[in-house]
């Protein structure tokens, strides 16, 4: 199996840090990126450094299990593969690579699992920051055993979002992972064809979230279940859906709980849509019944309630309808990322956000990710501009000292989706020339070559990682790939790379494209003689 280049510098940087850093890595790879090749490819690659060494996949539904199992051997057929997951009826134990569900494994380590060299966490944002919970159980008993013989286990996580649903970032100082060594950008993957590109909307919508409390660091599901199940919404909403979705093969609906997603499945029978409900409450036999006739394109749509976040794959859709208001960053990219497979004759994924979760978290290539702190049961208040009574709840229509009456918008008439757009834009510029320096870092001790393309009144620059180790000295090598004219292996000695470029050896791009959401320009693509090549 041949990988794509940023799947092969994934392995890499993996294996580089495994065999001379400390500490536990992670990779993140965008939903739909081939997450599950790159972790097959890197235990084949443990498996011929260190032979005999036990290595277990941990996953935390049955789906992913069998999915990385089968990816596994399709990449290396002769590998010793177990499987140890009670809801695939299997339990195995006597194998070096095992695939297996959290929920069966996480307290049979000293009950005839033993102990493993390599664990690997799929969907490691699923790792609590403290506490107990399956996984750090696991790796607790882990770790005792391992103490009592001497060995050190290593942790590896991968993951589409490396942030968790609640908490902020997952990796860093007193985290079980500690770094995220390699990062698969979502724009580039579009860019370069292996995702599908989304795109969003442009309506007005502004829900009426003020009086909705917080718990955990999330909207309480039932309230947003009252919220967002009002008729008039989910007529609104399902007219809305009917509408974008005449011409789309599959739509995929999330909405905010179950009650509400019963009204929203009935009002788009009403208009017409073949629509089946997947929910908790429904038995697992029909739930699978149902994803199973929508994955082969029986059904039109799906609509569910916190059931098809994570590993559940249907590459033809393309309407995500986001009917849940989240303050999740990670759930906001797992809906999202439903719809960025790539399938024949598809040319793009809308999405329809009716919870304004653009506008909280930014585009899906530039997520803001900050530290949510629970607000337990508390609901926010305001002040009555008459009497200035200020223990109000926000979602009072009268004042209660002095029966002042606020005025209130009715949230049928904001109930389009959102007008944030949820990919960040980007722009081609020509590239007049291009100068390249010697860049030193007094401050932090570093050395890059630094290149300043000049297009026009505007010079954008970018800092290429010569001599440096992991995650930037691969994105160098990339680099130097494509700009390199006569294909030599990149230097890692910014003065000879200096020298090189400085007498022609490197090509100067046509034109690159530049995304300037951030707080600074990021260079995206380079176009050498009209053959556009990714070099970010």
């Amino acid at each position: 199996m041949i990988l794509r280049d940023y799947q092969d510098a994934a392995v890499r940087a993996l294996l580089a840090h495994i065999q001379y850093q400390q500490g536990n890595p992670c990779v993140s790879i965008p939903t739909g990126g081939g997450k599950s090749i790159i972790l097959a490819k890197f235990i084949e690659e443990c498996q011929k450094k260190w032979p005999g060494i036990k290595t277990i996949v941990l996953a935390h539904v049955k789906e992913l299990v069998r999915q990385n199992s089968e990816k596994m051997l399709t990449v290396c057929p002769d590998a010793d593969v177990g499987i140890y997951s009670a809801g695939l009826n299997q339990r195995d134990t006597e194998h070096d690579i095992l695939f297996a569900g959290i929920q069966s494994v996480y307290n049979k380590t000293y009950t005839g699992l033993g102990g493993k060299d390599l664990i690997i966490i799929d969907e490691a944002h699923r790792i609590p920051q403290e506490g107990e919970g399956m996984y750090r159980n696991f790796l607790m008993e882990q770790w005792k055993l391992q103490k009592e013989i001497k060995r050190q286990p290593r942790i590896v996580g991968l993951t589409a979002t490396p942030y968790r649903m609640k908490t902020g970032l997952l990796c860093g100082a007193g985290e079980i992972l500690t770094k995220i060594v390699y990062e698969a950008n979502i724009h580039n993957l579009i860019l370069d064809g292996y995702l599908s590109k989304p795109v969003s909307q442009r309506t007005g919508f502004k829900p009426q979230l003020s009086g909705v409390k917080i718990q955990a660091g999330d909207f309480v599901g039932a309230e947003l279940d009252m919220l967002m199940g009002k008729d008039e919404l989910v007529e609104h909403h399902a007219q809305e859906i009917f509408a974008a979705g005449e011409d789309r093969k599959g739509i995929l609906a999330f909405c905010s709980g179950i009650s509400h997603a019963e009204k929203i499945t009935s009002a788009l029978e009403k208009l017409g849509v073949s629509v089946a409900l997947v929910h908790s409450q429904i038995s697992k036999a029909d739930r699978d019944s149902r994803i199973q006739k929508f994955s082969e394109q029986n059904i039109k749509c799906l609509v569910n309630v916190s059931v098809l976040t994570e590993g559940f794959d249907a590459p033809h859709i393309d309407l995500i309808a986001l009917l849940r208001p989240t303050r999740s960053p990670g759930l906001y990219s797992q809906m999202c990322g439903r719809g960025l497979r790539i399938a024949e004759g598809k040319a793009g994924c809308l999405i329809l956000d009716f919870g304004m979760n653009i506008s909280r978290h930014g585009p899906i290539d530039k997520i803001k990710v900050v530290e949510i702190k629970s607000v337990e049961g508390k609901a926010p208040k305001k002040s009555c501009p008459v009497c200035g009574f200020s223990e109000i709840p926000a979602g009072s229509r009268y004042c209660p000292e002095c029966e002042h009456e606020f005025e209130f918008v009715d949230t049928p008439l904001n109930a389009n989706a959102s007008l944030q757009k949820i990919l960040s834009e980007s722009e081609w510029y020509v590239v007049k020339d291009v100068d390249y320096q010697h860049h030193l870092n007094l401050k932090k001790g570093t050395e890059t070559l630094r290149v300043d393309y000049r297009c026009g009144v505007r010079t954008f620059s970018e800092w290429v990682c010569l001599n440096h180790t992991g995650f930037p000295r691969l994105k160098a090598e990339r680099w130097w790939a494509r700009a390199c004219e006569n294909g030599a292996s990149a230097p890692k000695d910014i003065i000879l790379a200096l020298e090189t470029a400085q007498n022609g050896g490197l090509l100067q791009p046509d034109k690159i494209l530049v995304d300037e959401s951030g707080k600074y320009p990021n260079i995206l693509q380079h176009d050498y003689f009209n053959e556009i090549r990714n070099v970010a």
